[in-house]
């Protein structure tokens, strides 16, 4: 049977019959919706809404984890370093290692951190690490290391580290980078193991040999290289080259250590009130540094070799007699930094050698004492201070010294100096 229009099944319910007055109203507003479009309601408003801040802290939520991610903590770590603030490197390097225990960035900079927060221990450790994870590439974990090992061990350190080096030049030239910087750098790195031949390994066979062949070949890739100058008139000395180290050791100075007229000579004056912004730890010492220098710095400091590097200079300068540059040196380095023990003591000696020797026991005694509250663990050097200072004192030096030159020998206190 055909059904017939306007007849439906039974039981249904027309949507617009007035027996269903909500489904007539429903349907009415959804005809007028279409037909006259209108403004969204609140809860299309809110929807929108919500759907806004979803978007917002999905944005949010990519930025923080861009913010976190390794990459993004390391570059921190490397600002904070720049920053020298060491300690708040420490503990961000230390998120990273915490997910990535051999993230290799973060280990060689956990190692840089701790040396420079006076932990030598863990940042061998780390070095150390560095170079097990990754031997093939990346010289600076093993220069680091290196300079923390000692014998064999330094120089097969220093010798992977130049290879690599040599790689990294290669690499820079093949980019159309300048390599000066990889130049001088493997330069030091063979100096470095040159020295090595003249201290731990002297005792090796063709030791002398290996050490000039080196030296040789750190000259050779830089000549203007200060540091691999200086080794080479070490190496001299120790072949009773006089002449030749002091010829060598003054190229070396030529190249960074520039004296203008006017400037004098330091001198340690141990009768002079201490100035009022003195480190305390040095004024209860009861010593002062008088430059009797006037003017400004001869050189900037980023145009100075490395502190330790310098006080090698001295020691250099001293035993090749040429005191009055050594004096210099040490004053620049006292200037730079009046709490390092070395400094104090080589003042001494250069002192006693020169029959100052007033001079000489204020600077030793002052080393001594430091040796002592730094727990520094140079033991030669302790028993050198004490050499001379019983020689002062077991000898009368300063009040014959004193003697001889019309001087009173008296202390502040009208007392006989010692």
């Amino acid at each position: 049977m055909v059904k017939s229009k306007g007849k439906r099944p039974a039981g249904a319910v027309h949507v617009g019959s007035a027996s269903n007055p909500a489904a007539a109203a429903a349907a009415a507003a959804r005809s007028a919706a279409s037909s006259n479009p209108r403004p969204s309601s609140g809860v299309g408003r809110h929807q929108q809404a919500a759907a806004a801040a979803g978007g917002a802290t999905g944005e949010r939520a990519r930025a923080s984890a861009a913010a976190n991610s390794t990459e993004a903590i390391l570059n921190r770590v490397e600002m904070l370093m720049d920053g020298l603030d060491f300690a708040t490197a420490a503990q961000t390097c230390m998120r990273v290692l915490q997910r990535d225990p051999d993230n290799l960035r973060a280990i060689e900079a956990m190692g840089v951190i701790h040396l420079e927060l006076g932990n030598p221990e863990p940042a061998f450790e780390c070095f150390k690490r560095a170079c097990a994870l990754e031997p093939t590439s990346g010289a600076d974990k093993f220069m680091y290391l290196g300079q923390m090992q000692s014998g064999k061990e330094a120089a097969a350190s220093f010798e992977t580290g130049t290879v690599l080096l040599k790689q990294e030049r290669e690499q820079a030239i093949q980019m159309g980078e300048d390599p000066a910087e990889f130049t001088r750098r493997i330069s030091t790195a063979l100096a470095s193991t040159a020295e090595l031949y003249l201290t731990d390994l002297c005792h090796e066979d063709n030791a002398e040999e290996l050490c000039g062949t080196l030296l040789e070949a750190a000259i050779a890739e830089d000549p203007t290289n200060a540091e691999a100058i200086q080794t080479f008139a070490s190496y001299q000395i120790s072949k009773q080259n006089p002449e030749r180290a002091l010829a060598l050791l003054r190229d070396s100075l030529a190249l960074w250590h520039r004296r203008r007229a006017g400037y004098d000579t330091y001198r340690i004056n141990p009768n002079e009130d201490l100035e009022d912004d003195m480190d305390p730890e040095v004024a209860d010492l009861r010593q002062v540094v008088d430059p009797m220098l006037d003017g400004e710095d001869v050189m900037d400091d980023q145009d100075l070799p490395p502190y330790d590097f310098r006080i090698n200079t001295a020691k250099l300068l001293i035993e090749l007699e040429q005191y009055e540059d050594a004096s210099y040196v040490l004053g620049q380095l006292m200037r730079e930094d009046d709490e390092v023990v070395q400094v104090w003591y080589m003042f001494g000696w250069l002192y006693f050698i020169t029959s100052d020797y007033a001079a000489a026991f204020e600077c030793l005694d002052t080393a001594q004492r430091m040796h002592a509250q730094t727990q520094c663990d140079d033991e030669p050097m302790l028993v050198h201070i004490q050499e001379l200072l019983g020689e002062i004192n077991n000898n009368n030096l300063i009040a014959r010294f004193s003697a001889e030159n019309g001087q009173s020998g008296e202390n502040d206190d009208g007392s006989m100096a010692q």
